[in-house]
């Protein structure tokens, strides 16, 4: 039986996701789409990110394999598409014990630019990209980040 992924923003704590990443029944993705609490707020619309990531941390702690639980960026151009932003993330999510990552393009943006897209958007990515290898981590390419890497692979 393969693992069943659950898509949450880890608002709550749920003791039966935390059963399912302990017996290797169950992965989660987090879709935090910043790293500092500013950010956060600004993205998501509501204060809740320490208890996100409090959350975030005690579901890492109970993993028994690194790719249990993940931390996902939405990159957003001109919102939150900034190194600082990108770093934030990652040591946020190295704090909290989480080794894998998951990197997407918000949808809404990417499909309205998709024919002309900006070379800071090849940047930026890169640059996370790069990051992310440098501190040893796992990415996961969801949907418009893969798009955006095969691109950025054939350049």
């Amino acid at each position: 039986l393969s693992s069943i992924r659950v898509l949450t923003n880890a608002t709550k704590y749920s003791d039966v996701v935390e059963k399912g990443i302990k017996e290797g029944k169950v992965n989660i993705v987090v879709s935090v789409d910043s790293g500092t609490k500013d950010m956060f707020i600004k993205v998501k619309r509501f204060d809740f990110y320490d208890k996100v990531w409090e959350n975030i941390e005690k579901y890492a702690r109970v993993q028994p394999v690194n790719d249990c639980v993940k931390t996902k960026f939405i990159l957003i151009p001109e919102v939150n598409d900034t190194k600082e932003e990108i770093n934030a993330w990652i040591e946020k999510s190295i704090s909290a014990g989480v080794k894998y990552l998951a990197f997407d393009i918000e949808m809404m943006w990417y499909n309205k630019n998709s024919e002309h897209l900006p070379d800071s958007l090849f940047e930026i990515v890169q640059y996370a990209f790069d990051t992310i290898n440098e501190y040893g981590l796992n990415v996961e390419l969801i949907d418009r980040g893969v798009i955006v890497s095969d691109i950025l692979k054939s350049r």
